[in-house]
């Protein structure tokens, strides 16, 4: 079935500044890793050469000794580190081309073995990941956070390539390091909502997309789930409140990403051990709509296996029965006879559509 859970937000925010032009950077962009090095650039200035000595007189039979003359031996010069702003505009430049990143990696390696830095190592494992070397990546981003262990976005993207990985507790245990940082990451604290939501930890997962809406109150995404996570914990009064707020989002919002959700998932359970995800319209279109639906999908995750839900059409509204229950199963449809003067109350509704999803799937 489509994963209304999604899938962890992100790359990393400064590896997608860094890579692709369309993607809005989050930070200026003389800057993007906020990298503040000392270090002047070097300047290659031409190698040492010896001062030219006046010419000898010649020596003859009868003159004294002309005074014996050294030449000073120069000493190699250890060439200059390249600077950490250097290397992240190599880094930038590089594009996709495999070659110049797998070299701008091999100068952060001098550079690192010199003279060792978060910021540096950071760059380091965007540019695994980058190539796609995500144990190699996930090996910089922990490097990193030994170097500086409050290192928020090494927190986020050794998240997101455990997470890759299949390594979801220390996908977890990153992200919510990111999440609880001061300033919180809020893709972060969505990610860790997801998987704990994942493993019916709902109300931890609630407090993470809190943490995430409270950073950006007008994330819908976020705010949805706070949605899910008070109907999931039976707090219906508080889920109808953060209901609103989604409508209110997704009224102002002129994103196509969120214009796309006019089914806002409110609530995910399990029913006889089959995946049923709710959705309720925010904003009817036609004569006939359904106001919750009730959805077990087929093995393909496309094909609406089974629903129930809450109908309304322009015939029952103008006859004073404006909802009633329905039921789809295969190509079938049905009219259960149960009928309301009014929208009922979501907990009222929701008992009668489990049960009756229950009783479908177990035969009953």
């Amino acid at each position: 079935m489509p994963n209304p859970r999604g899938t962890p937000r992100l790359r990393s925010p400064l590896l997608q500044a860094s890579f692709a032009a369309c993607v809005t950077l989050t930070l200026p962009a003389c800057d993007v890793l906020g990298l503040e090095s000392s270090e002047p650039t070097p300047v290659h200035a031409s190698g040492p050469t010896a001062a030219s000595t006046p010419e000898a007189s010649p020596i003859s039979s009868t003159s004294a000794s002309a005074p014996t003359t050294t030449t000073t031996p120069t000493t190699p010069t250890t060439p200059a580190l390249p600077s950490s702003e250097a290397l992240l505009a190599e880094a930038k430049a590089a594009g996709d081309d495999r070659g110049r990143i797998e070299a701008v990696i091999a100068k952060l390696d001098v550079r690192l073995a010199a003279k060792p830095s978060a910021d540096d190592q950071f760059l380091r494992a965007q540019l695994l990941d980058r190539l796609q070397r995500r144990e190699d990546a996930l090996a910089a981003a922990v490097a990193t956070l030994a170097l500086e262990s409050a290192h928020t976005d090494a927190h986020a993207l050794a998240g997101l390539l455990a997470a890759d990985l299949g390594r979801e507790e220390l996908a977890l245990e990153h992200w919510t390091a990111a999440a609880r940082a001061t300033p919180p990451d809020p893709g972060s604290a969505y990610n860790a909502g997801q998987y704990l939501q994942n493993h019916g930890r709902n109300e931890d997962a609630l407090a993470m997309w809190k943490i995430a809406a409270a950073a950006n109150p007008d994330d819908f995404d976020a705010v949805k789930k706070i949605v899910q996570a008070y109907n999931a914990l039976g707090r219906y009064e508080e889920a109808e409140l953060a209901k609103q707020d989604a409508k209110r989002i997704f009224a102002a919002s002129t994103r196509p990403e969120v214009k796309r959700q006019n089914e806002l998932v409110i609530e995910q359970l399990v029913v006889e051990g089959k995946s049923v995800m709710i959705t309720e319209t925010l904003v009817p279109e036609g004569d006939l709509y359904s106001h919750w639906t009730a959805i077990v999908y087929g093995p393909d995750g496309k094909t609406r296996e089974l629903t129930v839900q809450l109908e309304s059409s322009a015939y029952g509204r103008e006859t004073g029965v404006p909802f009633v229950i329905g039921i789809n199963h295969g190509e079938r449809h049905t009219t259960l006879g149960v009928t309301y003067p009014e929208l009922p109350a979501y907990a009222q509704w929701r008992k009668f559509a489990v049960v009756k999803l229950a009783s479908v799937i177990s035969g009953r």
